[in-house]
Order: structure tokens, then sequence, then C-alpha cells
């Protein structure tokens, strides 16, 4: 089987204030990605199995919001032709949708093999019990999932 590579952005939340550093901490050509907190564990797990199965992913860690810095990840993005930005808010007036927007507007259309997808929060309110909790997060899982259908089109 032939070795493939995608990409992957990743926000944590508690350290954007901290640092004004992006952390790239896999390297691979095909598809990129974004996370956040929680889902950013599951994140780094979905790398781990997508690699163990000869698909490598660029997983930018977007530390700083405010001013953010698209340019990195539009660079990316133009190496692997894909985007998937996971992140712990909602989808609606969310983070996700603003680091997709930014992406897109300085890239060539011809540049995207595919549309770009978001993994977020579904829009309800947060749960208060630990098995609802399970079900409202992005897991390794649904991420593998999302990025598995981004690959195969």
């Amino acid at each position: 089987m032939a070795k493939t590579s995608y990409g992957i952005v990743i926000r944590q939340a508690f350290h954007y204030l901290l640092t004004n550093y992006k952390e790239v901490f896999t390297i691979g050509q095909a598809l990129h990605s974004w996370y956040v907190h929680i889902p950013g564990y599951a994140c780094r797990d979905a790398v781990k199995t997508l690699t163990e199965n000869k698909i490598e992913c660029e997983v930018i860690d977007l530390r700083v919001l405010n001013p953010l810095d698209t340019f990195i990840i539009a660079e990316s993005v133009k190496k692997t032709g894909r985007l998937c930005v996971v992140d712990g808010g909602w989808k609606i007036c969310g983070l996700a949708g603003e680091v997709i927007s930014s992406v897109v507007e300085r890239l060539n259309p011809n540049e995207l093999k595919t549309s770009p997808v978001r993994i977020t929060l579904p829009d309800t309110p947060a749960p208060t019990s630990q098995p609802l909790e399970k079900m409202y997060y992005p897991d390794t899982e649904e991420i593998i999932t999302s990025l598995r259908t981004i690959i195969t089109g």
C-alpha cells in the first residue's frame, strides 16, 4: 500500500494566551486539520491511527487566536489540497468557520481537492452528565471517519 499524506490544524484553548507560537507536530502532504482542548487529544489519537495505516497528516496547533494568522494553515493546504478544522466550539459563529473562510480567501479555488470540513460541537447546550458528554464532544472515531471521507472524496 502506498504511503499517503494528509493534514490537520489544531487550537489548544489553554495555551493561546501564553505564546505566539504555532506548532507543526506531524508532517504530511495530503490533509490539513486543526483542533481545540478535549478534541485535541482525540485529534492526536486519530493522527496516530491514520499514520499506522500509512496516511500521514500535517497537524498545526494554532495557539494564538487574535490576531488570527492563517498563513501557515494556507501554506499547508496548498501542499495537501484538503482542510479539516476540529474545534471545541459550536459550528454556528465558531472559530472553525473563521479559519476555513480565512484560508479559502487566500487560495485559488483550484488548489482545493475537496471542500473544507469542520468538526465542531453540536448546536445544543453543553450537557451536564458524563454519559451525554461522550456523545457531545468529538471523539477519535468521529475525527477518523471525517478525515477518511475527505481523503476518499
